[in-house]
């Protein structure tokens, strides 16, 4: 029997960049710690955990942090809410992208952020497909399209 974590993935599909957008804050959040329980060990959890604010973090520690590799686990999330705050400044954006072109392994990076053009734009542009069905959180991964977000 296959296991399915949040987001209908599988065991498989672990790491990676993940982008929830949208206007429903509760399920954003709700989601995004689905994701974080998924990814993280219990007993090595406050070594791989980073909850920050894209209002709240330099362009310096924002890299550091996105290189750190997994301490005594399979996998290190970080947590990154607020990403439009760093739309604005080319040196965090540059530094996004780097990993959300080519995510480092043992990392899990997902990106929660209000549903703002800008930055869908820019995700745009490096191969992601970013979508919203009516009535949920929007999801990105680097994959094809659901049926529903063709337009």
């Amino acid at each position: 029997m296959t296991s399915v974590g949040p987001l209908g993935l599988q065991e498989k599909e672990k790491g990676g960049v993940f982008y929830l957008f949208g206007d429903d804050a509760f399920r954003k959040e709700e989601e995004a710690r689905a994701l974080v329980d998924w990814h993280l060990d219990p007993g090595t959890r406050d070594f791989n955990y980073d909850p920050l604010r894209g209002s709240e973090v330099s362009v310096e520690n924002l890299a550091s942090i996105l290189a750190t590799p997994p301490m005594m686990a399979e996998w290190r999330v970080v947590l990154l809410r607020e990403v439009e705050a760093l739309a604005s400044s080319p040196p965090a954006r540059e530094a996004r992208l780097d990993v959300v072109k080519s995510p480092p392994p043992g990392r899990a990076l997902i990106l929660v952020a209000r549903n703002t053009q800008k930055w869908r734009r820019t995700m745009s542009r490096v191969g992601w497909w970013t979508g919203q069905r009516p009535g949920t959180v929007g999801r990105s991964r680097r994959m094809p399209p659901e049926p529903w977000a063709r337009g």
